[in-house]
């Protein structure tokens, strides 16, 4: 159970594949994997009245989509529904550092010119566990299966609003892979939804000085296109 080792190959084969499907297997059974498993909901989606829910879709989920591109090849299933945001990705490290930066992005995403409309903060939660990956027969799109799916959307409804809070599971799995950039501390025991009983919870915090991935990839993304700039303006 390495999910960042383990799956070297599963994350190899994604390459080449739309963003957020897997390889369509004409025969065999579903493909077995370790996947940290990311759900997240928007606090406050409820109150939003029309005008504001297509703002909401234009500029947040566009910038959700911006965020997931650069873990294209990590991320195994992404699902949406309302105010709901599930994936499948396939390595700790890049589970964290996206969950952080969306939590970012709900924190900071600049709502000028959007009327009324708020900055509405995420509930994100963060579980490590085996599923399987497949195909969903009624939309054709990437799907996944197994009992710690549920285990994983029963943390979401008691993170706190503008938090990450994560398993034990993926404590264990940070600490073990010696990732660096941020870290688990550890809460309480806490109760989780619908009783599903009480497990050691950790939030996710970003380490001292760390720097997101996707702000470094979008400071070398525009020193590149400035670069271009002046040789075209040359």
């Amino acid at each position: 159970m390495r999910a960042g080792e383990g799956n070297r190959g599963t994350i190899s084969a994604l390459a080449g594949f739309p963003a957020g499907g897997v390889p369509r297997k004409e025969r065999g059974e579903p493909e077995a994997v370790v996947a940290t498993l990311l759900f997240a909901d928007v606090q406050g989606f409820s109150q939003l009245h029309a005008p504001e829910l297509s703002r909401f879709v234009e500029r947040f989920w566009q910038g959700v989509a911006n965020l997931a591109r650069p873990y294209r090849r990590d991320i195994a299933v992404r699902e949406t529904w309302g105010d709901g945001l599930f994936f499948a990705i396939l390595s700790v490290e890049a589970a964290g550092h996206l969950a952080l930066e969306l939590s970012e992005l709900a924190r900071d995403i600049a709502w000028r010119g959007a009327g009324p409309l708020r900055p509405l903060p995420l509930r994100i939660a963060l579980h490590v566990g085996p599923v399987r990956l497949g195909l969903n027969p009624v939309t054709g799109l990437a799907s996944c299966s197994g009992p710690d799916i549920s285990h994983a959307a029963r943390l979401e409804p008691k993170t706190p609003p503008g938090e990450v809070y994560a398993s034990e599971a993926f404590a264990a799995r940070t600490t073990q892979q010696r990732i660096r950039g941020f870290a688990c501390h550890y809460v309480k025991e806490l109760l989780w939804a619908k009783q599903c009983g009480r497990f050691p919870t950790y939030v996710v915090r970003r380490a001292r000085r760390s720097r997101p991935i996707l702000r470094v990839v979008r400071a070398e993304e525009e020193a590149e296109l400035a670069g271009e700039n002046r040789v075209k303006c040359g």
